[in-house]
């Protein structure tokens, strides 16, 4: 194997490495984004059916968005 060939291997080595972090970092954006979703729509139901106040449903929301992080809000 020539130099240069292990150098063109080498790189798509770590471009691979790359993307892959890239693939796991947005797997677990979207991961959060769902739970951050589901929850949401759980504390909402509750707030509708009259089981929390409105001071509880604040601190329920910005729970789960300091918890999930989530890249949308709603």
């Amino acid at each position: 194997m020539t130099k240069k060939e292990n150098k063109t291997l080498r790189k798509v080595h770590l471009d691979k490495e790359a993307y892959s972090v890239e693939s796991k970092s947005l797997a677990a954006e979207m991961d959060n984004q769902t739970k951050y979703e589901a929850s949401l729509y759980f504390v909402k139901q509750m707030h509708q059916a009259g089981l929390i106040n409105d001071q509880d449903f604040e601190t329920a929301e910005r729970f789960l968005y300091e918890k999930y992080k989530p890249l949308i809000r709603h």
